[in-house]
């Protein structure tokens, strides 16, 4: 069992910063889902998630309720963080 003081995030002065991320992954993935779905080149064999049109929109909206809770602060650094990995993404994704 680990000390409940134990913690792996990383802990800014008035948020937790993973939480966020996590909360923007999720809210990413949540609404992701609905223009995959009516993509014609990937076969949809596999999971079908219950309650389709529905269930992304009020998983994306409760994640985007969550890191609207959160302090500025977090909000502003997880952005900066956030536009950093785009700009890494597509610099590095460019072909030469």
């Amino acid at each position: 069992m680990l000390n409940p003081s134990f913690t792996i995030s990383f802990r800014c002065r008035r948020g937790i910063i993973p939480n966020e991320i996590k909360a923007n992954a999720f809210a990413l993935i949540s609404f992701g889902i609905i223009p995959l779905r009516h993509r014609k080149d990937i076969v949809n064999d596999g999971f079908k998630m219950p309650l389709y049109p529905v269930m992304p929109v009020i998983a994306g909206l409760l994640s985007v309720y969550f890191i609207w809770l959160l302090t500025k602060t977090t909000t502003i650094m997880v952005g900066n963080w956030l536009i950093l990995g785009i700009i890494l993404y597509v610099t590095l994704g460019i072909k030469p």
